[in-house]
Parts: C-alpha cells; structure tokens; sequence
C-alpha cells in the first residue's frame, strides 16, 4: 500500500508516513521498525523506502479460486432479479448455484470461512438460502446455442451445417475459456451465445462457467419482509427530503388500504428494529391499490 499510495498520492503518503514514524526515524537504529533497504534505519522520506517485495507465498490461491466464485454467484444472482423484475430489497428463500462443464463449485475451505463467504452471498442479494448441491442444469433451464452463421459461414464454409447439426443434437462442449467444441470445430465465445429458457418459477443467469436460479416464489413472510423494508427506504427518503438531522425523532401517520392482519406484528417488529427513531401513527382506511402512503413530521424544533 506504501508503495503504491506514494506514486499516486506522494504529499498525503509523505505526511502520514511522517506521523507514522517519526519515533522510528528519531531512535535510528536502535528502534525495531526498519523500513530502509535490507533492513536498514527508517528513512527520513517515505520516497527513500524500497518498493515491496512479491511474496508469492502469502497467496492463498484457494481463497482466491473462491472469492471469483462469490463475485460471480452475486453478478449472476443481480442479472436474475433484473431479469424477474425483482428489486433486492425483497428477500427470497432459495439461491441454487450449479457448476456448468467448465466451472467449479466452492472449494474445500474451513467450515467457518466457507460460511463467511455464503452469507456473503445471502446478504448481497438478500437470500434466506444458498444452495449448492445441485449439479444438474437442466433442472432449471433449457439451454440453446445461437451460433453466429454471419461469421461462421464465412469462415467454416460448407463445415457449417455439419457445426449446426452437432449443436442442434447437443454433441458439444464447453472448455474453461468458455468455447465451444463439436467434434474438430472450434467455437470462440464470441462466434455464439447461449439462451436459457427457465423451467417453472425460477429466475436464471449463467456465465460459461455457472448458473443461478433464484426461487421467485413469494410467501405471505416474504412479501411482508419486503415491504418493511420498502416502508424503510421511503421514510428514510424523506427524511432527507425534509433535512432532518439523525438525531431527530419522526412521527409517522400512515394509511394502508389492506392491512397485514395477524402479520402486521413481524412487520412492526422490524420497523422497530431499524434505526428510523420513529413513532407510528396507524390511521384506518386507505386507498385502494394497496399502497402505503406516509406523512413524516418532526418532534423537535426547527434546526438552528
């Protein structure tokens, strides 16, 4: 970080590498921290340490191989819910993540690090499940290859029908760079594309290496996690609209046309549970359509 924050950013790096060491510069020698070359004295300028070493042997490349896998599952997780029109603050129950031919699933990690990185996941995209213990695809999605005939036709000439048939019989498939290949052809990921169509309630996205499929089934628990949280974003909203400060405690007069019933309980529960400082006002009646519509009004005196 030294390194690389005192080409970009060398004054702000000179003053804090200043702070930072000014009793390791005065003690010279005598001081345990030596950051000069080859263990020598620290120097008076940030400028004067060398640049770090690689230290090939801190790379831990299974934590590596795991965390792409993280990035990816929440990359494909979001394009599902896009694709469901299902915004992430509404929670849903089940996440399934299917290796493909080419990809693997998570890696051997110890029991606790493999589930700091699946709660990641359930919290990136507000999941109450992840499940990775399918490894057929099919059960979610049919897939089709699209073949480029524009491109290909020009460059595999009367090669193309038999190319065409191959795929079309699903005597192909994909290698680690995410190609295709059926018999001797050689199919770049730019020459093709894959269209899945999902097979019952379920969202999907794949990359060559992995497919997600989000559960879309909703709940009567589900829908009304959903809409505490829905509820939070807009009074937070206007909160800012209206310049409150943090500190000031709301009162709210809401209406909702149907009401939760015996449920509404959770959903106050929550609300209680945000950091809204809020006090609820429940006024029967409503308009129809089901919407909620929320007046904020602050306790306190006007801002000085």
């Amino acid at each position: 970080m030294r390194g690389c924050s005192r080409q970009s950013f060398p004054f702000v790096t000179e003053t804090i590498y200043r702070n930072l060491t000014r009793s390791a510069r005065d003690a010279g020698a005598k001081s345990v921290l030596k950051l000069g070359l080859d263990g020598a004295p620290t120097p008076e300028s940030v400028h004067l340490t060398p640049y770090p070493a690689e230290q090939p042997q801190l790379v831990d490349a299974k934590l590596n191989a795991a965390m792409d896998f993280v990035l990816r599952a929440v990359s494909l997780g979001r394009a599902a819910r896009e694709q469901a029109r299902l915004k992430v603050r509404q929670p849903l129950a089940t996440l399934w993540i299917v290796p493909l031919q080419s990809g693997q699933q998570l890696g051997e990690l110890p029991g606790e690090l493999r589930e700091n990185l699946l709660s990641q996941i359930r919290d990136e995209l507000n999941m109450k499940a992840v499940d990775l213990s399918e490894t057929d695809p099919g059960r979610f999605a049919t897939r089709q290859v699209r073949l480029n005939f524009a491109v290909l036709a020009k460059r595999l000439g009367a090669g193309m029908k038999t190319l065409a048939a191959a795929v079309k019989a699903g005597a192909y498939t994909l290698d680690g760079r995410g190609n295709l290949r059926a018999g001797d052809t050689l199919v770049t990921k730019d020459e093709f594309e894959i269209v899945l169509e999902p097979k019952g309630e379920v969202a999907v996205a794949q990359d060559h290496y992995t497919l997600v499929a989000l559960d879309t089934r909703l709940t009567d628990e589900l829908r009304l996690e959903g809409w505490a949280r829905e509820v939070v974003r807009r009074i937070q909203d206007l909160r800012k609209q209206a310049d409150y400060r943090v500190e000031d405690r709301i009162e709210i007069h809401y209406e909702v046309s149907r009401r939760p019933g015996a449920r509404r309980g959770r959903g106050r529960r929550r609300r209680r549970a945000h950091p809204l400082r809020a006090t609820w006002r429940l006024h029967p009646g409503g308009n129809a359509g089901g919407q909620t519509h929320a007046r904020a009004q602050r306790r306190r005196g006007p801002r000085r």
